[in-house]
């Protein structure tokens, strides 16, 4: 991983939502450069006074609804749903759930 990377992952890192093979590349740099390693250890830093100085703020129920249903909307429009293949068609094995496996054999 490159200094560059670092610059990427390392708000993913401190915020704990870096995926694990990611992290570990990111900790193995740590390792070797202190630079980046000050910077990480900086920005913990920062980010651990802001959220001591600024009370966690809830959002409203009627906000949550909002957002969720405007999310699911987004997702259904990227992901359409599809009509159920009908029972004539042949699903591909690994398709196919365990009821459908054990009844076949």
């Amino acid at each position: 991983m490159r200094c560059d990377d670092v610059e990427t992952f390392i708000d993913l890192a401190v915020d704990g939502v870096l995926p694990d093979e990611a992290k570990q590349r990111l900790e193995r740099h740590l390792l070797r450069c202190g630079r980046c390693a000050h910077r990480l250890k900086a920005l913990e830093v920062a980010r651990t006074m802001v959220r001591q100085a600024v009370p966690k703020a809830e959002p409203s129920p009627a906000y949550l609804e909002r957002a969720q249903a405007r999310l699911q909307a987004h997702f259904e429009s990227l992901f359409p749903k599809t009509e159920p293949p009908s029972p004539t068609q042949r699903l591909l094995p690994f398709l196919q759930d365990d009821t459908t496996n054990k009844s076949s054999h």
